[in-house]
């Protein structure tokens, strides 16, 4: 479980569990008579809606930025050896592995990446590791 997705699901852990001990607490008072039915599910929802908008942001938070950010480091590794046109025995070698591991990792960033080939995921890399254009502003000399 990568670390991201782990704190993911301790904060959403931690959301649920605060919201639960509060909507219980606030029935245990509304039972005894001191919160109005009314009240109660006020409060209530305003726990639900609090507690929803949290975990929206955090799951905003874990979106990925890039492509890219789907792949691990060795994925990503490859596709980059992949990119520059090497075939996979010359990758498994550079990286002192074997061909199958190559095979292995360059079919699930190909998955990942939704590449149906070699070639697509080159230029894929091209595209996404392209410097964007430079901004040069006009100089005011006129």
């Amino acid at each position: 479980m990568s670390a991201l997705l782990h704190r993911n699901a301790l904060t959403a852990g931690a959301v649920a569990g605060v919201a639960i001990v509060l909507v219980q607490g606030l029935g245990r008072r509304a039972a005894a008579g001191l919160l109005s039915l009314e009240v109660y599910g006020g409060l209530v929802a305003m726990v639900c809606c609090v507690a929803t908008w949290l975990l929206l942001r955090e799951r905003r938070k874990a979106l990925p930025l890039s492509p890219l950010d789907l792949l691990t480091q060795r994925e990503r590794q490859i596709l980059e050896l992949i990119a520059q046109g090497k075939a996979n025995k010359e990758i498994a070698v550079a990286l002192g592995v074997e061909v199958s591991t190559i095979k292995t990792h360059a079919n699930n960033l190909f998955t990942k990446l939704q590449c149906a080939n070699r070639r697509e995921a080159q230029r894929l890399w091209e595209e996404l590791t392209a410097s964007p254009p430079s901004f040069h502003p006009r100089s005011a000399s006129s």
